[in-house]
């Protein structure tokens, strides 16, 4: 399987969109767990939707480094055709993947707080484009890589948005009629 390395002389911005659109779909399926998870041990719960977001949050985030770990991928890298890995090639460890996504929420999404939030995407994504890589990638040592990219994981990419939360929304409703 060939791969393309991102380096500072390949700025193509599909790569930064395969990350972006990748971790957007870790997101809403680690959200969409975490969400039935709740549903399963009490469901009024779920009328309190943001305060479960944020209480559930490092969940997701530790659900998140622990497929990275276990896999070497989340099912978001898979479907975009991007890895993770250390600069050396070695798949990283859980602790790795941990502090990776700590990172990740901090620095490059900034907690997701509103208007904070979009200024940290625009930063990491100069840091992608100046350095190839983003900050907190480069500070513990790796790298990503694609595999590139064609019409079937857009495709995928493409059901993931439809699908995910059409799934969100029948909890919802099903919470609401009492189901």
């Amino acid at each position: 399987m060939v791969e393309e390395r991102i380096l500072a002389h390949d700025t193509r911005p599909k790569l930064a969109w395969a990350r972006f659109w990748g971790r957007h779909i870790d997101l809403l399926v680690t959200q969409l767990i975490v969400l039935a998870a709740v549903i399963l041990v009490n469901p009024k719960l779920v009328t309190y939707g943001s305060v479960v977001a944020i209480a559930t949050f490092p969940i997701a985030m530790f659900l998140i480094a622990l497929t990275r770990a276990a896999f070497g991928a989340t099912l978001g890298n898979v479907i975009v055709g991007v890895r993770v890995k250390h600069v050396s090639g070695e798949r990283i460890t859980l602790t790795e993947a941990i502090k990776r996504e700590a990172r990740v929420y901090l620095f490059g999404l900034a907690l997701g707080l509103p208007i904070i939030g979009l200024f940290a995407m625009v930063h990491q994504y100069s840091e992608l484009r100046m350095f190839g890589s983003a900050g907190y990638d480069r500070k513990l040592g790796l790298e990503v890589v694609s595999q590139g990219s064609n019409p079937v994981r857009t495709w995928f990419v493409c059901l993931a948005f439809v699908i995910v939360p059409m799934v969100f929304l029948a909890f919802r409703l099903m919470v609401r009629s009492g189901v």
